[in-house]
């Protein structure tokens, strides 16, 4: 869906339904593109029972050449079932009001990524694996400022994945991720359950060098996450020294391994935790 607004035209797609439809080896499934410029709406975009096999991006909004300021604004509804990929399952990147329900995803890489100028970002039902879990991030990568707020994760299942739900953000960044609750989540045997890693570094095997700035990490509800990890470590905070997660909350955490020991390490972390 798209080009929308290339060349500074005004633009109106509504009341999209695609439904039943199988990709095979394809390098988009399916995407929606604006053009920074452009002014209009899209919106009331159903993807139904779709199917992916070896799709390079499986699910695409392309809106990161349009700013907030009456440009053209994507709102919609995805319900996506993706079977196979070698990328991202679902990103997300200068979006609002997504809603993600009812997915099947297996990829090798993250099975949702939420990435600078998301807002109120709500994934619902979500089955992952394998993968490396949902993640918002990485953020502020290059020095750069990064804004993610108002995600909400709920009822999210994980199998054998790299990572369950995470927060990953580089140093050296500025901006914050914000008012995030994951909520009533299942791990299966998930290698990092819970992660926030203020210290990412795309691979390196050497530890980020500590900078003066920071993407600041706030406002943060973990409830009702249970399961087995298949590392001892199941709960990993990483923060930064210099600007330090705020507002963390855990309740109703019951994270075993085999011998039903549970292990949690945490670095400058000021918030609740029960």
């Amino acid at each position: 869906i798209g080009e929308l607004g290339s060349r500074n035209s005004e633009v109106n797609v509504t009341d999209v339904i695609v439904n039943r439809v199988k990709f095979f080896e394809t390098l988009f499934g399916v995407r929606i593109k604006t053009i920074k410029g452009g002014s209009g709406i899209a919106n009331n975009m159903q993807f139904e029972n779709i199917e992916m096999n070896n799709v390079q991006n499986p699910i695409i909004i392309e809106q990161g050449y349009c700013d907030q300021n009456d440009k053209l604004c994507i709102k919609q509804k995805l319900k996506l079932e993706i079977y196979y990929s070698k990328t991202y399952g679902i990103h997300v990147t200068h979006s609002q009001d997504i809603e993600i329900s009812n997915s099947v995803i297996g990829t090798g890489d993250d099975c949702i990524s939420i990435v600078s100028g998301s807002k109120n970002i709500t994934a619902t039902d979500i089955t992952c694996g394998p993968g490396h879990g949902i993640s918002i991030g990485s953020l502020g990568g290059g020095h750069s400022e990064a804004h993610v707020s108002d995600v909400f994760v709920r009822r999210a299942q994980f199998y054998e994945t790299t990572n369950g739900v995470r927060i990953k953000t580089w140093q050296g960044g500025v901006g914050e991720a914000s008012n995030i609750t994951f909520q009533d989540i299942e791990m299966h045997n998930v290698r990092n359950p819970i992660v926030i890693d203020q210290n990412y570094c795309a691979r390196s095997t050497t530890p980020c060098q500590e900078q003066e700035s920071a993407v600041q990490v706030r406002n943060v509800l973990y409830q009702n996450i249970r399961g087995t990890s298949a590392d001892e470590v199941a709960i990993k905070f990483d923060c930064s020294h210099s600007v330090e997660c705020e507002g963390i909350v855990l309740e109703e955490i019951d994270l075993h391994i085999h011998s039903h020991r549970r292990s949690n390490r945490h670095n400058r972390r000021d918030g609740d935790t029960e």
